[in-house]
Formats: C-alpha cells, sequence, structure tokens
C-alpha cells in the first residue's frame, strides 16, 4: 500500500560509507562496524526500506548509524552488520518524487506554479500507479523471506550472533510478517530432536504501511516493537489502540504483549523515522529516538538469545 504520505519528507545531507554488492543473489548495500582488534560481527540486521527503496540517502546513512551504534552494550561484546538489499528488483521510487509531492501539496509561491500543478499530478501518477503494482506484497514478500532465511543460514548462523529485521513504512509489513515465522533446527534433547525457534530473534517497525489489523499482528512469535506517529493517517490513532489490543490478547506461554511495544510520538507524521526534515528540532529529534528505540529493542533481544517455540 502506498499514500501521498509515503513519497513525501526531506532527503538528508550525508555521504553513505558502506559498499555495495550482490548477496543471496539480490543487489545489497551492507553497513559494516568501524573495524578494531579483536572484534567480531555478533549480529546481522536486515532493513526494508521505505518506498525510495535500497539507493536512498537516508536509508543507507540509517545503515551506517546502525551498524556504528549497534555492538555497543546489550549487543553480545561485537559488532552488527546491516544490510540493506533491492527488495523491489530495480523499481524503487525516485527520490524526485519528494520534490513532486511537495509541488502538489503546499500552496504555491506564484500563479506559474498554480498552473503546473495538474503537470506534476500527472508525473506523480505516472510513478506511483507502476510502484504500486510492480511492488504489491504478494511479489516483494517472497524475496524478502528468501533473504533473511539465507541470511539466517550463512552470516547469522553462528552460535550468539543474533537476527534482526527493521522494516520502514513500505517494509513495515514485511518486517512484521517475518516476525511470525518459525524454523526447524537441531534440537539438544535426547535424540536430538528438530525444534521450532523463531526465523528473526526481534523485530522492529517504524509508521509501517499495509499492516491488516489485527490480523498481521495476531500470528507474531518474535518480539515487535513499533514506532508510530500520532499525526499517521495511515495508520491512525484508532487503528494503533486496535494493535495494542490484539497484542493483549495474543496467547501462549508468555503473552506477546510480555514481548512488544507500541511507542507513540507526538507530534510525528508517517515517514518521521526515515525522512523527517533535519532542519526541524523536532524532526530531528523524534528521528534520532526512533533510532534509538529500534537500536535498543534489538539489544534487548540479542542479548536474550533466540525464542523458541513455547517462548522459553
Amino acid at each position: 500500500m502506498s499514500c501521498p504520505a509515503c513519497f513525501s519528507g526531506t532527503i538528508h545531507d550525508g555521504t553513505p560509507a558502506g559498499t555495495e554488492t550482490v548477496l543471496h543473489g539480490l543487489p545489497t548495500y551492507i553497513a559494516s562496524p568501524a573495524p578494531s582488534e579483536g572484534m567480531e560481527v555478533k549480529a546481522a540486521v536486515v532493513i526494508v526500506s521505505d518506498a525510495l527503496g535500497w539507493k536512498f540517502t537516508n536509508t543507507r546513512c540509517l545503515a551506517d548509524a546502525m551498524a556504528a551504534e549497534g555492538g555497543g552494550g546489550g549487543g553480545g561484546g561485537g559488532g552488527w552488520r546491516v544490510y540493506v538489499p533491492d527488495f523491489m528488483d530495480g523499481n524503487a521510487a525516485p527520490p524526485t518524487l519528494l520534490s513532486l509531492f511537495d509541488a502538489l501539496l503546499y500552496p504555491s509561491p506564484s500563479w506559474i506554479s498554480t498552473l503546473l500543478k495538474p503537470f506534476h499530478l500527472l508525473r506523480v501518477l505516472a510513478t506511483i500507479l507502476p510502484f504500486q503494482i510492480r511492488n504489491r506484497f504478494s511479489v516483494t514478500y517472497p524475496r524478502v523471506e528468501r533473504f533473511v532465511r539465507a541470511v539466517r543460514e550463512e552470516e547469522a548462523s553462528g552460535v550468539g550472533v543474533g537476527l534482526g529485521v527493521a522494516g520502514y513504512c513500505w517494509g513495515g509489513k514485511h518486517a512484521t510478517v517475518l516476525a511470525s515465522l518459525l524454523r526447524d533446527v537441531d534440537g539438544e534433547g535426547e535424540e536430538g530432536e528438530r525444534e521450532k525457534r523463531t526465523l528473526v530473534d526481534a523485530a522492529f517497525t517504524a509508521h509501517p504501511g499495509g499492516l491488516s489489523l489485527p490480523a498481521d499482528i495476531a500470528n507474531l512469535r518474535a518480539p515487535w516493537s513499533m514506532a508510530i506517529g500520532d499525526d499517521d493517517f495511515v495508520m491512525p490513532v484508532g487503528e494503533v489502540e486496535k494493535a495494542k489490543e490484539a497484542l493483549k490478547k495474543s496467547e501462549g506461554p508468555e503473552a506477546m504483549e510480555a514481548r512488544s511495544e507500541v511507542v507513540v510520538y507526538p507530534g510525528a507524521k508517517h515517514g518521521f523515522a526515515v525522512r523527517g526534515n533535519p532542519g526541524d528540532e523536532n524532526d530531528r529529534r523524534r528521528g534520532v529516538e526512533a533510532r534509538e528505540q529500534c537500536l535498543s529493542w534489538l539489544k534487548r533481544w540479542f542479548a536474550k538469545g533466540r525464542w523458541v517455540e513455547g517462548y522459553q
């Protein structure tokens, strides 16, 4: 699902410091912690981006910050490697769409700008409609799950290596559904029987788009955290309350409410965690706080270890 707010916001200054490669069949931006003597990579985090895709400067700089800041504290004594794959198969929305939406949504500074609004509208529709078709959930989700399973089997297969997923806007539904998946692993019982563990150790999402509530969170198994603004018309306050109630009603040996959080940011609009205006002090602060929420949540659950069926 896409909406005008999914294509509005600010492009941040900054130069991404990571590298590009092809990983598990997908072009991928990789942000790694600064090398230091004796440090091991102790966690892998997969970002499922917003509509602007894997090349968007804001998302890459966010990945850099997560890689730089993630390994401290409860992250297990090592650094994090953060992956931003191209889950859209080259069909991400162009960053120029942000300025087009500004021209449409805000008052025109001149009569010429007013006359150009229909032209801008046509350009927007010519971009958004193909985007929605090419990047619908049924097409993109299988790519996301395959990639995350491959990372679990290879980059995050070692003892004590955590795997987290962070989904923003367009990627929020993907990250949430991943948090409901289990995988078979070799057990530690007398007969070495197989047991179920969650695919990811923890999931985070900010201002998710396209969630079906309460269905998409009814079967959550991995710890799940959401950052949402109280001025987000994609998920209004009523939908946020519906999500909270669904988490309270979840079943299991340990209720999902104890392994989830919903943090509401007063005054925040859709997209604030990635595309907020850094020149606005409130926007800047909310963006930093949302990043810290993500980091804190993943650190907490990486330190606790992997979840098995039965929520041990």
